[in-house]
């Protein structure tokens, strides 16, 4: 069997490095520009190298960069040629396309997404997959030859989340595993539970933007039936969007989730966010470490953009 070895662009805290590794694969780089978020990998993978990269720039002089590295590993493993399997994934920025109107495409993602397409072409890896958000597939139908891609739901893969996003790429397959989990699955201890917020957080006009009655208060416990869970900032005149702990959450991003609880008798709403821990957790990351010195806005973005790492997983055992 060949070695399965990876160069990780656009890493952030290393979800894809992350299953990557649990689905049996090396890696000979992970590459970002957000130093933080490389400080963050490399507390989770510390056998794992990181490179501080400015990604975009001169294709011939990144490949070159990143080659180095996959020698290098290939030597200290004793990897000949013709026993290598080596895999490129990049996630490029998606805020400008997720953001993007329907009528506009926004050109700075597309960008990014095309020169990682480029940077593909020029590497020629044995097979390559690219993570993205739903909407740069109106971009990817317009590519003359087609790139494939597939829209996988975590769900569909052992996460707890409905997080749909695009993988496109060659030489793998994404079988679902473990359907359906739920929010009350991953995170039993959720019923019964009680947590301060942070003072800075309960002060924080931005909570009450969030479709809440009130400010950010304290707790959460008892049943399935009087917790709801709040995902999206309420539109004018309607209920904001939310979900039971019984169902799998909406997408996990760097703006948290607000549980609510309802006493019954007094019609009394208590509510609280999701820890860090939790988030994870529901991204499919239970045991992610967090560095010291971090600022929790960082560390929100970190878990809200990380790839889920059992469709990593997936993907490196099916090659």
């Amino acid at each position: 069997m060949k070695h399965k070895v990876l160069i990780d662009l656009f890493c952030g805290t290393g979800g894809f490095s992350h299953g990557w590794i649990q689905g049996g694969g090396g890696i000979a780089v992970s590459v970002d520009n957000w130093q933080d978020a490389l400080v963050n990998h490399q507390l989770n993978h510390p056998d794992v190298p990181v490179l501080n990269l400015s990604l975009g720039g001169d294709i011939e002089a990144t490949a070159e960069t990143l080659l180095a590295y996959l020698t290098t590993y290939c030597a200290a493993h004793g990897i000949e040629p013709e026993d290598l399997h080596f895999h490129l994934h990049g996630s490029p920025p998606c805020q400008a396309i997720s953001t993007a109107s329907h009528s506009r495409a926004s050109s700075e993602g597309y960008d990014m997404v095309q020169w990682f397409l480029d940077l593909v072409a020029h590497m020629n890896p044995d097979s390559w997959s690219m993570e993205n958000v739903v909407p740069v597939k109106k971009y990817l139908d317009t590519l003359t030859p087609a790139v494939p891609y597939v829209i996988a739901n975590s769900n569909d893969y052992g996460v707890a989340q409905r997080r749909k996003r695009v993988f496109a790429g060659v030489g793998w397959d994404l079988k679902p595993t473990n359907v359906g989990l739920t929010v009350q699955d991953v995170l039993p201890d959720l019923i019964g539970s009680t947590l301060e917020p942070v003072p800075s957080m309960a002060a924080n006009k931005r909570w009450t933007n969030l479709g809440l009655d009130h400010p950010f208060p304290t707790v959460t416990s008892c049943s399935t039936s009087q917790i709801r869970i709040v995902s999206r900032r309420r539109k004018a005149g309607e209920e904001p969007q939310s979900y039971s702990i019984d169902e799998p959450a909406h997408t996990v991003t760097q703006l948290n989730h607000i549980i609510e609880e309802t006493d019954e008798e007094t019609e009394e709403i208590t509510k609280r966010g999701f820890t860090l821990s939790e988030a994870a957790t529901l991204q499919g990351w239970p045991d992610l470490q967090f560095a010291e010195g971090l600022y929790s806005k960082s560390k929100r973005v970190m878990v809200g953009n990380m790839v889920c790492p059992p469709i990593a997983k997936v993907m490196c055992e099916s090659l």
